[in-house]
């Protein structure tokens, strides 16, 4: 997986410099299936690339547009030596499995207190998309033992460093393998995850986040001096700088009039109506 993780950041990063912000017509169509055949394994059926890139034709592609076009053919590589070329996503025909990552979450109230995680499809129809699960604090301790935390049952023998899930934002940062729903999918007009599990490859790469988190990793300190005793939950600090943290920008500090609180924490991606502390406190269900 490292090496397509990889594979897929290099294509996006050399298409920037190639191509990005110019238009692609004339000579540029030939100099973005270009670098994208001599990036991709040779393997890559040669006409089934070129229409998997027509979709850039005409356009001026953005950093967001050069993602997505990296993610599709880099996670469709199977499908592109097979002659079949990769379009964007419309609509999923199958049930699929594909290769996500959990990105980004936030607190929410519905019938009772769930967390809406923002899920990165990685591989498959839908790859480069990202979608949404609303999942309840059972069913997200369902998920953290299919991910690699360890269950209450396996510390029982004394492991000195246990890795045990305590919040929902822990999730944040961790591989699975979800089945992206054809039918349900069709209905929504979004790819729509009806299951999620967790093979032991994409585990063990969980587990070496999951010890980063809990200093268990030799050399590995908090990058800015906090004791093990604080949780990297609870950081202010985005993966943008840390790799244990489980929010992508630092959080801003400013007045929050909800909580008439000056030094209020705020989280860019949320919303800057409400701080960190009024949005978990809006999504606890009334008593």
């Amino acid at each position: 997986m490292a090496t397509i993780l990889k594979m897929r950041k290099h294509l996006a990063d050399t298409l920037e410099v190639e191509v990005l912000g110019r238009p692609v017509a004339g000579p540029a169509v030939g100099k973005l299936l270009t670098v994208c055949a001599a990036i991709l394994p040779g393997s890559v059926d040669q006409e089934a690339l070129k229409e998997s890139v027509r979709c850039m034709t005409g356009r001026i592609p953005t950093r967001q547009d050069l993602d997505l076009l990296a993610y599709r053919l880099v996670g469709n590589l199977d499908r592109l030596k097979m002659h079949r070329p990769v379009t964007p996503w419309v609509t999923q025909p199958v049930n699929e499995k594909v290769l996500a990552q959990v990105i980004a979450y936030r607190p929410e109230l519905r019938s009772r207190l769930t967390t809406r995680f923002t899920i990165q499809l990685m591989s498959g129809l839908p790859a480069g998309l990202r979608t949404q699960v609303w999942w309840d604090l059972p069913r997200c301790g369902v998920v953290a033992s299919i991910a690699g935390f360890d269950r209450p049952a396996q510390v029982i023998g004394g492991n000195p460093k246990p890795h045990l899930y305590a919040a929902p934002p822990q999730l944040v940062g961790l591989y699975g393998e979800v089945l992206i729903d054809g039918t349900e999918s069709s209905k929504t007009g979004v790819p729509t995850i009806a299951q999620f599990r967790c093979p032991n490859h994409l585990k063990a790469v969980n587990r070496h986040l999951l010890r980063l988190r809990f200093r268990v990793t030799p050399g590995h300190d908090c990058p800015r001096g906090y004791p093990i005793t604080f949780p990297c939950h609870y950081c202010p600090v985005g993966y943008v700088e840390c790799p244990a943290a489980v929010h992508e920008q630092h959080y801003v500090v400013a007045y929050c009039k909800g909580c008439d609180d000056a030094t209020a924490p705020f989280d860019p991606d949320w919303t800057l109506d409400k701080c960190v502390n009024c949005v978990i406190k809006d999504a606890q269900p009334p008593i």
